[in-house]
């Protein structure tokens, strides 16, 4: 079993109620009945809910100019009454903000930070710059409007609310690579540090100060509404580019919307994958219940992650324990 330590990683402290989240919209514009409804779920939880000043502007197809995103997100990291950031929605734009982001004060106080799609380039950002472990998972409007259930549920009062030391999920027996459980695509056994997200977000970091560091790493990847050939596409972009070389792990996460169909009359996009990642030395896992689709198990982007393929074992760890 190979193991990678954690580089000295800042867990923030769990929401507690009565504590104040923060509502930004750094990405596309938001429905307010949405929004308004994922508020309402966050306070009968027993939280206090503000809203960022431009949370609901919208210019063209983003939720105001860049000016006025990125002075939400500066004065929520910089205020001392909120104990956690989350985000309204995904869609476009937070990669634009990057460069004027002032890290600083979230350093200095970490808080939670909570989102996935478009907010993946600024969660591994965070993580890689400040050391504090962020969160992929549900956003308020997009998501808590509908209320959080299963194991999105579950998830998110382990991670956030801290009512448990983490999750494991056993998958059930069926047809996989010799000597391991259903889902994985390639055997093996590792606990490792976690960082990814969004497919195509990872890809368009690809030549710019903001590409994560994925070497020693289990590297969790999703996507949305992309055909097959575009999948492989990206995937051929990091592969080609050496970011998969030295990966610890791999987990597929939902590719919602993606075809099933893979290029030359393949069986399907699992097989197809499994060719394409052929060339990984890594246990790969296929099909985690959380990015875009119904299920958003909430992923501790920093924390370890353990993958076990003789188990059918993904276990996500919380405060560096392992959950039961």
């Amino acid at each position: 079993m190979t193991v990678a330590g954690r580089q000295g990683r800042i867990i923030p402290p769990p929401l507690r109620p009565g504590d104040t989240i923060a509502v930004l919209s750094p990405a596309g514009p938001v429905n307010s009945a949405e929004l308004a409804a994922g508020e309402r779920f966050l306070e009968q939880r027993g939280y206090r809910v503000r809203r960022g000043r431009h949370v609901m502007a919208r210019h063209g197809y983003l939720a105001g100019t860049d000016r006025q995103r990125l002075a939400d997100l500066n004065r929520a990291f910089a205020d001392p009454r909120f104990q956690a950031i989350f985000f309204s929605r995904g869609g476009y734009g937070t990669t634009r903000l990057l460069p004027g982001i002032d890290l600083g004060p979230l350093a200095a106080r970490p808080r939670i930070v909570l989102g996935y799609s478009d907010l993946t380039v600024l969660l591994n950002h965070i993580t890689s710059e400040t050391g504090l472990v962020t969160y992929l998972g549900p956003m308020v409007a997009s998501d808590m409007s509908q209320g959080l259930r299963g194991r999105t549920l579950t998830s998110f009062e382990a991670m956030i609310e801290g009512r448990a030391g983490g999750i494991s999920m056993h998958c059930q027996p069926g047809k996989a690579a010799a000597g391991a459980r259903k889902g994985f695509l390639r055997c093996g056994t590792v606990t490792a540090e976690l960082a990814g997200g969004c497919l195509s977000m990872i890809a368009a970091t690809m030549g710019t100060r903001y590409q994560p560091k994925l070497e020693g790493k289990v590297l969790f990847l999703e996507e949305v509404n992309e055909p097959a050939y575009r999948v492989d596409r990206m995937l051929t972009q990091l592969t080609q580019a050496g970011l998969l070389n030295g990966l610890a792990g791999l987990i597929i996460g939902r590719l919602r919307g993606c075809g099933s169909r893979a290029p030359g009359g393949g069986g399907g996009l699992q097989r197809f994958l499994a060719w394409l990642l052929g060339s990984l030395r890594c246990p790969v896992y296929f099909g985690f219940p959380s990015g875009h689709g119904p299920e958003k198990v909430v992923l501790p982007i920093g924390l370890p992650v353990t993958l076990d393929s003789s188990r059918g074992l993904v276990a996500l760890h919380a405060g560096g324990k392992l959950g039961l």
